[in-house]
């Protein structure tokens, strides 16, 4: 079993269930075989919280979006998957990106997030 694979099974067997909003940032998202359960949970990933380019700004239209629902006293429990993206320079700016911030305020935004990487440098 890949790590793609596994990680989709995580999470249609255990997250799902309780989560409200999901998101994905994947380059591979609408090709990838191995997502393809995950794209086939209806609603679940509508086209506008899958962003396809993993730059600064698609982690910043989420982070953006949690925060203000924070501030308004929200916390919608969500779900975020990130796969594919070992390579880029947005999930390699360890604490000085939107990727990091996202990580370090996930308990305090109810984000669940869950990273597929083959190697992180």
């Amino acid at each position: 079993m890949g790590k793609t694979t596994l990680a989709v099974e995580i999470i249609r067997q255990r997250i799902m269930r309780s989560v409200t909003r999901c998101f994905a940032v994947c380059p591979t998202w609408y090709e990838q075989p191995a997502l393809k359960p995950l794209r086939m949970i209806k609603g679940a990933f509508p086209r506008k919280r899958v962003f396809t380019n993993p730059d600064e700004s698609s982690f910043e239209k989420i982070y953006t979006m949690l925060m203000k629902e924070k501030r308004n006293g929200l916390r919608i429990p969500t779900l975020l998957i990130v796969d594919d993206c070992a390579a880029e320079k947005s999930m390699n700016m360890r604490n000085h990106g939107v990727f990091g911030r996202l990580a370090i305020s996930s308990p305090h935004l109810n984000l669940s997030i869950f990273t597929v990487v083959q190697k992180m440098t």
